[in-house]
C-alpha cells in the first residue's frame, strides 16, 4: 500500500500525516456483524436502567467496526449481533450524559454461538452540585478525563481517550502519546535540540521542511527561543485538515511537542475545548 510519510517534529503536522494515511489511504474497516448475540445492560450504582446510552463493542477501544454501536432500550440494554470471538465494551465520552461518569474501565467478553451472552457496566452518577461547576481531579472543566504525561522536565495533562495505531503514524519512534476520539487526534512527541542549534532555528528549519512538501496553509506562526505556537490546515482529498502545534524547550535540551489535529468540524467541537486546559497543565522543567 502506498503510503504518504510527511517528515516532521512539529506534532500536527505529524499528525497530518496520519490523516493523510486515512482519508487518501484508508484501511479497510472491520466488520463484526454476525449471528451471536451480544446483549450489554448499562445500570446506575442505583441499579436503575440507562436508556438511550451509546455504547461500542469492537476488538479494541477505539473507533467503533461496522456492527459494533448500539444505544441502549429502556430497560437499559444495547444489542448487538456480531461474529463469535472476544470483544472489548467501552463507551463515547462526546455526548455521555452530564450528570453521569463516563465509565474509563474496559469490559471484556468473550461472546459464542447459541444463547446470548450477557455482560453489564455499572455507570457510576456525578454528586449534585451547589455554584459554577468545578474540575475535579481527574477532569477537565468540561468533565472529560485526563491522564498526565509526566517526565523529570515536561508534565501536561492529556485527554483518555483511547489510543491511535501506532503502526498508522508516520513518526512512531518520536511519539509518547496518541490518543483518538470523535475525529480529534492528540500526540506528544519528543526529540533531543540538534547541538548548535537553537529551538528557533530548529523548529523554523523543520517547519519549512514541512511546508516545502505538503500543501499545508499556515494561520498561525508564532516562534520563540524556548516555545512555540504554529496552527495551519492542510486539504488531505476532499477534507480540510486542521492543526495546532505547541512546542517547548526543557532545561534538559529536550524538544517536547504537543499537537491536537482534525478534520474541521471536530477540530471546533472537540479539539478546541480542550487546548486551553492543556496548555495551561504543562510544565517545563
Amino acid at each position: 500500500m502506498k503510503k504518504i510519510i510527511l517528515v516532521a517534529l512539529v506534532p500536527a503536522f505529524v499528525l497530518m500525516g496520519y490523516f493523510a494515511l486515512r482519508f487518501l489511504f484508508p484501511r479497510p474497516v472491520e466488520d463484526i456483524r454476525g449471528d451471536a448475540q451480544l446483549m450489554v445492560t448499562v445500570l446506575t450504582d442505583g441499579n436503575e436502567p440507562l436508556g438511550n446510552i451509546e455504547v461500542d463493542v469492537g476488538r479494541q477501544p477505539g473507533p467503533p467496526p461496522v456492527g459494533g454501536v448500539a444505544r441502549t432500550d429502556g430497560r437499559g440494554v444495547a444489542t448487538f449481533s456480531v461474529k463469535p470471538g472476544q470483544y472489548a465494551v467501552y463507551f463515547n465520552t462526546i455526548g455521555f450524559p452530564a450528570n453521569l461518569v463516563p465509565p474509563v474501565a474496559v469490559t471484556t467478553v468473550d461472546v459464542a454461538g447459541g444463547a446470548p451472552t450477557e455482560t453489564m457496566v455499572i455507570v457510576q452518577a456525578r454528586p449534585m452540585e451547589t455554584g459554577s461547576r468545578a474540575s475535579r481531579p481527574g477532569e477537565f472543566g468540561n468533565g472529560q478525563q485526563y491522564l498526565l504525561y509526566n517526565t523529570d522536565d515536561f508534565e501536561v495533562k492529556y485527554p483518555h481517550w483511547p489510543n491511535v495505531d501506532r503502526s498508522a503514524l508516520p513518526e512512531p519512534e518520536r511519539t509518547k502519546v496518541a490518543v483518538s476520539n470523535e475525529g480529534c487526534t492528540f500526540i506528544i512527541n519528543t526529540d533531543s535540540l540538534p547541538q548548535g542549534m537553537t529551538f528557533k532555528e530548529y523548529t523554523e528549519s523543520r517547519l519549512r521542511e514541512q511546508t516545502g512538501n505538503a500543501n499545508i496553509r499556515m494561520t498561525v506562526q508564532d516562534i520563540g527561543e524556548k516555545n512555540a505556537r504554529l496552527e495551519g490546515d492542510m486539504a488531505v482529498g476532499t477534507v480540510t485538515v486542521k492543526s495546532a502545534t505547541y512546542a517547548f524547550l526543557t532545561g534538559n535540551g529536550q524538544y517536547y511537542g504537543i499537537g491536537f489535529a482534525a478534520p474541521s468540524a471536530p477540530f471546533e467541537g472537540v479539539c478546541r475545548p480542550l487546548i486551553l486546559e492543556v496548555l495551561e497543565s504543562v510544565r517545563v522543567r
